[in-house]
């Protein structure tokens, strides 16, 4: 009688066990799965507001080749000054 009770009882706990572990997988695949998919929001979060900051920056400048030339201009003046600047006065030193 009592190790029918004691059989009993083991296999009660044995399948309690058993019931738990299925319950802790399935919980741990479940976080997993929740992790990724936060994983992947952050990403897509980062692309967006990447390509946002292109697309304002693209609106910003307008057309592109007509800046890098204004550009191009400013900074052929400004060396073309320093140069005249240089010019001049290696002229006052030689006189």
């Amino acid at each position: 009688m009592q190790f029918q009770k004691l059989s009993e009882r083991g296999d009660k706990l044995d399948k309690a066990i058993i019931i738990l572990d299925k319950k802790s997988l399935t919980d741990n695949v479940n976080t997993l799965v929740y992790v990724s998919s936060t994983y992947k929001v952050l990403k897509a979060i980062l692309v967006s507001r990447a390509s946002d900051f292109f697309n304002k920056l693209r609106k910003a400048c307008g057309d592109l080749p007509k800046i890098r030339n204004r550009i191009l201009g400013v900074m052929g003046k400004c060396l073309e000054s320093e140069e005249e600047k240089r010019i001049n006065y290696l002229n006052r030193k030689l006189l």
